[in-house]
């Protein structure tokens, strides 16, 4: 007897988005969910694709924001930018 199919859910796809978003691994998301990490990819391909992404540009917005506003910090945050980003 064969387990069960996995179906994904709303609570799983964002948890799986989250774990991708602060750079756990395919593996170790695999066995937090419970799975195995070919159907990991198979069910969470953008959850997985986009979790960094989405995780970087939100810093990214952060760290725009402070580089170009007033006070202590505006500085060294636009240092950090501009030899990023700035080349």
């Amino acid at each position: 007897m064969g387990r069960r199919a996995h179906r994904p859910d709303e609570r799983g796809r964002r948890q799986v988005e989250a774990l991708a978003a602060y750079g756990v691994p395919e593996l170790d998301i695999a066995r937090v969910v419970g799975i195995d990490p070919k159907t990991l990819r198979k069910h969470y391909r953008d959850e997985l694709d986009l979790g960094a992404t989405k995780a970087t540009a939100k810093v990214a917005e952060f760290l725009f924001r402070k580089a170009t506003t007033e006070g202590p910090q505006c500085v060294t945050a636009a240092i950090f930018w501009m030899k990023t980003r700035g080349g």
